[in-house]
């Protein structure tokens, strides 16, 4: 293919990949957050003086000459909470100018949405006029295809994929060889999660903990946990940890962030799925409608709607060693054929070039 070039105001996961793909790539995240926040934890520029420096940035972008922008949605609901001098409105006006005026001048631009219902809850609807702007939506979910196309916008589905590897973004020629930096003094659980801990996950791994009477478990994040250990010898920020424990530890546990009445109804798979089997664990994940396009493992074996079912797989995988590495070293040969970086761009750069007519 001809030589393409893209603007990423997201994660830097896709550069390289897209690099070795034939594009000249212009990662500017850094940059921005730079130029908006001042590394400060507001936005406290004038509304003068962020048009002005929003004006250069689009210059910027348009002297790069690209065919594609790509912008990471929660740049846009991160931005809107940090607000001091210019009112939300104000905001939202001045972004969608800048995506309609890319628009115009045949750059394709895209948002990056991973979908999740806390997108769509008050206080964060005055994203969705900035969302719209956008010729194209790059989900990690089909939930609200319907939604995106009735607002004439195009879909590109990209499924999560392998990012605890933090040496690189992983590769078909290199994700086979990395070296996990190991600790000899580092143990696994017999159950484990690391994730943020809202409401529904407190409630649901408080209520798992009262069950697990002699068995080793840690569920949190950093700020607030579940924990049988009287003192914790990792970091759950530090990804050399987690890659340990989540192949040391018998089982790990995925429950997603709100709650039995929604997940019921949610495609949305997440990246811990897939670094969990990367580093060769085993998982209970809460049952998402397109398990079975992403793994060649009947989705029963592996997932569950209710937490009575949760506790009841738990109690049959934990006596049943052969079954779990069994079922482990097939997530494991699923993820390096199909859910590396380097997977999902192959596919991704194949939808770019079929939206060229739009």
């Amino acid at each position: 293919m001809d030589k393409k070039r893209i603007v990423l105001m997201c994660t830097d996961d896709f550069a390289k990949p897209l690099s070795k793909y034939g594009f000249e790539v212009l990662w500017v995240l850094p940059f921005v957050y730079q130029l908006f926040y001042e590394k400060k934890d507001k936005v406290e520029l004038s509304l003068k003086d962020f048009t002005q420096r929003l004006n250069g940035y689009k210059a910027k972008i348009i002297d790069f000459a690209p065919q594609y922008f790509i912008a990471d949605s929660g740049f846009f609901c991160g931005i809107l909470n940090r607000l001091k001098y210019i009112t939300r409105g104000e905001m939202i006006r001045l972004w969608v100018d800048f995506i309609e005026d890319l628009n115009k001048r045949g750059i394709i631009t895209i948002v990056s949405c991973v979908d999740d219902p806390w997108q769509f809850v008050a206080g964060k609807k005055d994203v969705v006029p900035i969302r719209r702007a956008f010729k194209v939506v790059k989900t990690h979910s089909m939930q609200f295809e319907n939604k995106f196309l009735q607002w004439g916008q195009k879909v590109i589905y990209f499924p999560n994929y392998v990012n605890v590897n933090f040496t690189g973004s992983p590769t078909d020629e290199n994700i086979s060889s990395v070296k996990v930096t190991t600790d000899e003094g580092l143990k696994g659980f017999d159950l484990f999660f690391v994730g943020k801990m809202n409401w529904n996950r407190k409630i649901f791994f408080w209520r798992l903990s009262k069950k697990l009477k002699g068995l080793d478990y840690f569920f949190g994040s950093p700020e607030f946990f579940y924990t049988s250990r009287k003192e914790i010898m990792f970091d759950p920020r530090n990804r050399h940890h987690m890659q340990q424990l989540y192949g040391k530890s018998l089982l790990n546990i995925i429950y997603g962030s709100m709650g039995e009445l929604l997940f019921q109804r949610t495609w949305g798979v997440t990246d811990r799925i897939f670094n969990i089997a990367y580093c060769h664990g085993f998982f209970l994940c809460d049952w998402r409608r397109h398990l079975s396009d992403l793994f060649n493992v009947e989705p029963k074996l592996y997932t569950f709607r209710t937490f009575e079912q949760c506790y009841a797989e738990i109690k049959i995988y934990l006596e049943n060693s052969s079954l779990r590495k069994s079922l482990s070293d097939k997530f494991h040969e699923d993820v390096i054929r199909h859910h590396t970086v380097d997977n999902r761009i192959e596919h991704f750069i194949y939808d770019l070039e079929k939206l060229n007519n739009i």
